[in-house]
């Protein structure tokens, strides 16, 4: 986000027409717009440089910069109420995110006035109109999935780049570049969605280490016949259930309300409560009113 702000002047065919501002007029990226000893704008030189080395075409590396002022963009959309579902409040601005995202205005309009449900009886679909508060979640839901693909696409065309002219078997042993994010549990004053999906990820990882580690290892000194003193643990089956575990799990019952026409955050935290009333590991902070919920994880209560 930064560097194209900062350097759009870098991309003469392109830059004028992605109808990008300095990063401090985005929304997504006007927390922090400086960062001592950072040159966003040469940063974008050597990225447009290691996209040439790799071999990136012309229309590729339009297609990447066209997305990524598109999620940008995205942010800065503003809605009001209609009398059929929320509209767009800054019309141009819609206009912009179309011809970037090359996708026609009346579906681009549509995704934001209705939200689509398909009956399960009839199969029918069905038309739910929108208030301007779901319209706005709708942008950000679609801002993040797209920058997701696009770093998803990125991952595999650098990969494709460095494969090298590998044939058939051969394939299956040539050079890759991954990436290993090591989340860490997170806890804040304030934990949002993002939290619960990163706590989430680290009690499965912390599964996979204590059944590799203790499980199968200590089964494996055992038919050895070596001599060992067994370690007890903790283990965390109960919290992943509550998490995922079908049909009554935290996540389930928040898709559950996504696809409800009147959830509210009110109907969602009471069917959080409803359903682990007696549970130790998701339950209410206090006795008193109050729109959080806690999750006792294997490092800590979140």
């Amino acid at each position: 986000f930064y560097q194209i702000c900062a350097g759009a002047s870098m991309l003469p065919e392109l830059g004028p027409s992605l109808g990008l501002q300095s990063a401090s007029e985005h929304a997504y990226s006007s927390v922090c717009t400086h960062i001592p000893g950072v040159d966003d704008a040469e940063m974008l030189q050597e990225a447009l440089e290691c996209m040439d080395g790799l071999g990136f075409s012309s229309d590729e590396k339009r297609s990447v910069f066209q997305l990524v002022a598109a999620v940008l963009l995205l942010g800065d959309m503003h809605f009001q109420e209609g009398n059929d579902g929320s509209l767009i409040g800054d019309a141009a601005l819609a206009e912009k995110i179309c011809e970037l995202l090359q996708v026609s205005r009346d579906d681009f309009t549509r995704t934001f006035q209705y939200t689509t449900l398909e009956d399960p009886f009839n199969k029918q679909i069905i038309n739910m109109q929108q208030d301007p508060a779901s319209s706005s979640n709708t942008r950000h839901s679609m801002a993040k999935h797209l920058y997701s693909r696009l770093f998803d696409w990125l991952v595999w065309r650098i990969n494709q780049s460095t494969a090298g002219n590998v044939i058939g078997s051969k394939k299956d042993a040539m050079k890759k570049i991954g990436i290993l994010d090591i989340y860490g549990f997170e806890v804040f004053d304030w934990n949002s969605f993002e939290q619960l999906c990163i706590n989430f990820a680290n009690e499965k990882l912390q599964q996979h280490f204590n059944s590799h580690m203790f499980t199968m290892e200590q089964r494996l000194y055992t038919e050895e016949g070596i001599s060992w003193s067994h370690i007890e643990w903790q283990d965390n089956r109960e919290i992943i259930d509550s998490l995922e575990k079908k049909p009554f799990g935290l996540f389930n019952i928040l898709d559950s309300e996504c696809s409800m026409p009147k959830a509210t955050d009110d109907t969602c935290l009471s069917k959080i409560h409803s359903t682990f009333k007696s549970s130790k590991v998701v339950y209410k902070t206090s006795r008193f009113k109050s729109t959080n919920f806690a999750v006792a994880h294997y490092a800590g209560e979140v």
